[in-house]
């Protein structure tokens, strides 16, 4: 059995990014910055690493992404990891990244300083994955 899920919550490191690709539909992608805080078992002092993350949305939610969310804005993400590969002056790169399917607001409201209503999700249907697929295409 194999299972691709991530579930993140942190802020972001940046405003998002909306483009628009030929085809009319949106894509959204931003950094998220996601904290850990450990104590050693030696009863040290607290520590604090940080992972940062970059995260692509499609479809309405990328474009409800890039209208209500902005650098600093907390957000609670479910997707999946995808790997790339790509060769640039002469060197092969490649990188991990988390194609978003569902988000949660989380933390306050920056104009109104309430909280945000907690049941709002917002959830797109699949994104497409590499090779141009979608999971609807996938027979499992």
């Amino acid at each position: 059995m194999n299972v691709n899920v991530v579930v993140l919550a942190g802020r972001l490191t940046r405003d998002p990014e909306l483009k628009r690709l030929p085809s009319g539909s949106s894509v959204c992608e931003v950094g998220l910055a996601v904290n850990r805080t450990w104590s050693p078992k030696d009863g040290g002092q607290k520590k604090e690493d940080t992972c940062f993350v970059d995260l692509v949305f499609w479809g309405a939610t990328a474009e409800t992404v890039a209208k209500h969310f902005k650098k600093g804005k907390e957000i609670l993400v479910e997707g999946r990891l995808e790997f790339q590969q790509w060769e640039a002056q002469g060197a092969k790169r490649s990188k991990l990244r988390v194609v978003a399917q569902s988000f949660q607001f989380v933390g306050r409201d920056d104009v109104s300083g309430k909280k945000w209503e907690p049941a709002e999700q917002h959830q797109d249907g699949p994104a497409p994955v590499c090779g141009g697929t979608t999971d609807a295409d996938i027979p499992f």
